[in-house]
């Protein structure tokens, strides 16, 4: 699954200054489960925080707007609204997968997502 750089950039400055408040109450260990396993890799390090700031934003009532303006507002509206809208729709079906466990067999195979009885096999709605 590959996400908009440019989105992504946009999200960078927020992201920061959100992560410096919450590793100032929390240690980086008890947020990231597997922090030692990706600290040595900035690139998965990154993609992680990232990954994790989206679903937090995502989880509150007005959180795809606040994302949307986040981006429009560090991009200084230079990003294609569906670039945009695009890049937050990967995020909510990525969670309606996760919620509904729906995945295709080649996304079980990509992600590393252990079997389990429960998960609906699909090749219709593949990310």
């Amino acid at each position: 699954m590959e996400l908009d750089s440019e989105c992504c950039e946009a999200l960078i400055p927020d992201m920061n200054k959100f992560y410096r408040f919450i590793f100032k109450t929390e240690p980086v260990e008890s947020i990231i489960e597997n922090y030692n396993d990706i600290k040595n890799d900035p690139q998965l390090l990154q993609s992680t925080l990232i990954n994790l700031y989206v679903n937090i934003t995502l989880q509150d009532k007005k959180g795809v707007k606040r994302l949307y303006d986040i981006i429009n507002k560090n991009s200084n509206n230079s990003i294609d609204k569906k670039k945009i809208n695009k890049f937050i729709y990967t995020f909510l079906k990525i969670r309606h997968k996760q919620t509904y466990k729906m995945w295709s067999w080649n996304e079980l195979q990509n992600f590393e997502i252990e079997y389990d009885p429960e998960i609906k096999t699909t090749s219709k709605y593949v990310l």
